[in-house]
């Protein structure tokens, strides 16, 4: 019946979106309200508490075999549809935010195979090769990014930390000093240049810093 709209749970698992996927939306467009302009809006509470409760709504249906349920729609829908980056992408996000990094590599890799000029399966790839301790790969793709996209602040933070992990806190300063060139009002970057220059017993730098990023985000 042409007529006939698809149920709501039906068209969501023709279309592969799962808790997680809402979940992940909700929460970007959470953010995104508690941050100007949205904050000078006259229903901005309004706002924030219904989708607050859009997120609680969800957190009990992301279960452990909710999970495995989500992961084998997606190896379904991949078998009949194995170029469709939308879903590889979709299922690596699904494995990370399980802890999963392991099985999101792969996936991450043949997303990265089909969309190789895009900046963002490389990013992707080499932030999850760093939670595995793959560092030397995860660099190279990092480093990839930022060739394809040079103003990439996520991927220079992401470069930042896995080289303080790797005890090359010095060339980790210059890096998170870039991203703030960009973006100057990201609290995340002063705490991690201060963490990359108490690496380096640097320790009265870092405390300004540090200050700067409680003032930027007093939580």
């Amino acid at each position: 019946d042409r007529g006939t709209w698809l149920a709501a749970d039906e068209a969501h698992a023709q279309l592969v979106v799962t808790p997680w996927d809402r979940y992940r939306v909700y929460q970007n467009v959470f953010r995104r309200e508690t941050q100007p302009p949205f904050t000078w809006q006259s229903n901005h509470a309004a706002r924030v508490q219904s989708m607050a409760a859009k997120i609680a709504q969800l957190r009990p249906m992301m279960t452990r075999a909710a999970a495995g349920e989500a992961a084998e729609l997606y190896r379904q829908r991949l078998a009949r549809h194995p170029d469709d980056f939308y879903l590889h992408g979709n299922l690596a996000k699904l494995f990370e935010d399980n802890g999963n990094f392991p099985a999101a590599v792969p996936e991450w890799e043949q997303l990265q195979r089909l969309l190789p000029y895009h900046f963002g399966p490389c990013y992707y790839l080499g932030k999850a090769l760093g939670r595995v301790g793959r560092y030397e790969e995860g660099e190279k793709w990092l480093k990839r990014t930022l060739e394809l996209r040079p103003d990439a602040v996520e991927a220079m933070d992401e470069l930042g930390l896995q080289l303080v992990r790797r005890k090359r806190a010095a060339e980790a300063v210059p890096i998170f000093d870039a991203a703030l060139q960009l973006q100057p009002k990201d609290a995340r970057f002063h705490l991690h240049r201060a963490d990359a220059l108490a690496a380096l017993e640097r320790h009265e730098e870092p405390i300004a810093g540090l200050r700067q990023a409680i003032q930027l985000r007093p939580d």
